[in-house]
Parts: C-alpha cells; sequence; structure tokens
C-alpha cells in the first residue's frame, strides 16, 4: 500500500509537471466495448471471452505535434465466460468485475491536414469495484453479486497493474476531434493475494482483452 500511494503521489506531481511544460491540454468522453477473459492454464481450454462496457475520460497534454502524455478516467468491465450443457439446454455463466482504472499513455500522433493516426503505450492501476455472474440457460437468466474474499490465506486482490497498447485515429470535427481507438491490455498482477508464502503450484490469473471505443475530445486552450 506505501508503495501504491508513492507511485499515485509521484505520477499525480508528474501530471501537474507536465500541464505546465504543455502546448495543449485537451479533455474528451469516449465509450465502447470491452472483450475480456481470465488467463490461467487450468481454464485455459474452457475460458472464453466476456463482452462488456468501457467509459473513459482522457486528458490528452500536447507536448509538441507528434508526442503527448495521455492520463485517462475509465470505468471498464473485465470478465470471462464459460458454456456446458444442463438438462440438454445450453448454459453460459458469464463472471463479470467492474474496475476504475487510471491509464497512463506515451501518444504519438502523424498525419496531414484533419485526419491523424495514432500510436500509444502504457500501463494503468486499476481497482476492483463489485463483482458477479450472470447465468443463462435457454429463456432464463439469473444474475448474483459476488463478494470479495478478504479473509484467510488466499484473498481476493482489488487492486491490479495492467500494461496496454493500441492504435487509433482522430479527425477534426467542430472545435474538436472524434476518436477511435483500438487498445489490448495484459494484466501483471495475480487476481489472488496472500498471507505470507505463496502456495506450491499457484496457478495465476490474469486478465487480457482489448476495448474499442469512439468518442470525443474538446482542446481546454
Amino acid at each position: 500500500m506505501k508503495l501504491l500511494k508513492t507511485t499515485l503521489l509521484t505520477t499525480l506531481s508528474f501530471f501537474l509537471f507536465s500541464s505546465l511544460m504543455a502546448q495543449n491540454v485537451s479533455i474528451g468522453l469516449r465509450t465502447g466495448a470491452t472483450y475480456f477473459k481470465v488467463r490461467n492454464s487450468l481454464i485455459e481450454e474452457e475460458a472464453e471471452y466476456s463482452l462488456g462496457l468501457n467509459v473513459a475520460i482522457p486528458v490528452e497534454i500536447k507536448f509538441n505535434e507528434y508526442l503527448a502524455l495521455q492520463p485517462e478516467l475509465h470505468f471498464t468491465q473485465k470478465g470471462v465466460l464459460f458454456e456446458d450443457q444442463v438438462e440438454g439446454e445450453k448454459r453460459t455463466l458469464d463472471f463479470k468485475t467492474n474496475f476504475i482504472e487510471i491509464p497512463v499513455l506515451f501518444k504519438m500522433s502523424y498525419g496531414p491536414g484533419k485526419l491523424r493516426a495514432n500510436a500509444f503505450l502504457g500501463t494503468s492501476a486499476n481497482y476492483a469495484i463489485n463483482r458477479y455472474v450472470v447465468q443463462k440457460i435457454g429463456d432464463d437468466r439469473d444474475r448474483e453479486n459476488i463478494d470479495f474474499v478478504n479473509e484467510g490465506n488466499v484473498q481476493d486482490a482489488r487492486w491490479e497493474f495492467s500494461a496496454l497498447g493500441g492504435v487509433g485515429l482522430s479527425m477534426k470535427a467542430g472545435p474538436g476531434n472524434i476518436v477511435l481507438d483500438a487498445r489490448y491490455s495484459i494484466g501483471v498482477t495475480d487476481d489472488s493475494e496472500f498471507e505470507g508464502e505463496r502456495p506450491k503450484n499457484w496457478k495465476t490469473s490474469t486478465n487480457r482483452g482489448c476495448t474499442l471505443s469512439l468518442g470525443y475530445t474538446i482542446p481546454l486552450k
């Protein structure tokens, strides 16, 4: 936790310094879909990708025509889907976790005129706010909340860190820009934490998947 606070304070200080040095700042809103699953060798064959929701508020701090820093605030759904048969009917179990995410991206842009291509690379600190499962058998659909495990030797980790990269397009429209964004995210931390040593033969579970979103950004100065 001490390391996390230090990291967040350092990042905030860097944002403030960058804002002062930047040529201009833009803010926007994007919304789109996520397509995630859990990576774990024990469930690799059974796990399927789960479709979810993403809403993002990006802040672009532009240093010059080609380079910018882009911190963001996200609501993101990540999950994993399982399918089987119950009494001859198809059953799906769609496990979802809702995250508040704070990605920090280095962004490069290039292109003439109104249309520009973007590429970005960065990391993200994510906090799980709740979790649930949707079971569907035939036409019957049922949702049940899942509590986080916070006692015992093995607990659910609420914090997740991930690496991400992607590409996008931006097109001048009115005072701002229409933006299309596609990215891939790989979790680098286990979704469980331990009191003491990690159990032997423990299989790490991480989230990975892609996000596609569309939005609009407006310059602040």
